[in-house]
């Protein structure tokens, strides 16, 4: 195969699954303080006990994308602050801990399930900036699901002529997928199919 021919496999790929990637095992590092290393649980009824968050982020020791999130989001200040004051935050490795993993449905990481009053609440997946974590915990502080954010911000698939954000549409396709609702994502991949080169050459 053409060597341009692998590399655009590859940036579709990129394009297409960005959330999902995972690299070789990355360098390793401590848990960020924020975690608590309660058994699960211990954390879990502690949480509940506490009228607290309990949030859990799903992870693996060769996940990139957790490792990164683990040296920027989970210690930047404002999250911190956050969780601190809101939550208990524990962290399960997949491959350590599967009958939890299993339990909790995880399908990707890094994963995290956001649970209140030991009823899981909503749940995101994928790597996630502070800036775009801090959203998602403010949200559901509010009573908002993560998917009514990516909704929001796809907008509608507009009338003729209008142009629609592609990529806000392939999210909202890709959270529809993670949350088990796949009649719908369906809907939305099929959408993507048929009109993403109109309004994204």
């Amino acid at each position: 195969m053409p060597r341009t021919c692998i590399l655009m496999a590859m940036l579709m790929c990129l394009w297409a699954f960005p959330a999902m990637i995972c690299g070789a095992a990355p360098s390793g590092g401590d848990l960020p303080p924020v975690f608590d290393t309660r058994p699960y649980a211990d954390a879990k009824k502690a949480a509940e006990d506490g009228k607290k968050w309990f949030i859990v982020k799903a992870t693996a020791v060769w996940c990139a994308p957790c490792k990164r999130m683990d040296a920027t989001t989970w210690r930047d200040e404002k999250i911190v602050k956050w969780l601190t004051a809101n939550a208990i935050v524990v962290a399960v490795d997949v491959d350590k801990e599967k009958k939890i993993a299993e339990s909790l449905s995880i399908e990707a990481m890094p994963t995290m399930v956001a649970f209140k009053d030991g009823k899981e609440f909503d749940r995101v997946v994928g790597y996630k900036s502070p800036e775009d974590f801090i959203v998602w915990l403010e949200g559901i502080q509010k009573g908002e699901k993560s998917i009514e954010l990516v909704k929001k911000r796809a907008g509608a698939k507009g009338a003729a002529g209008e142009k629609v954000d592609i990529r806000a549409r392939r999210d909202l396709a890709r959270t529809l997928a993670q949350s088990g609702k796949h009649e719908e994502a369906a809907d939305e991949y099929i959408w993507l199919w048929q009109h993403a080169l109109e309004h994204e050459p």
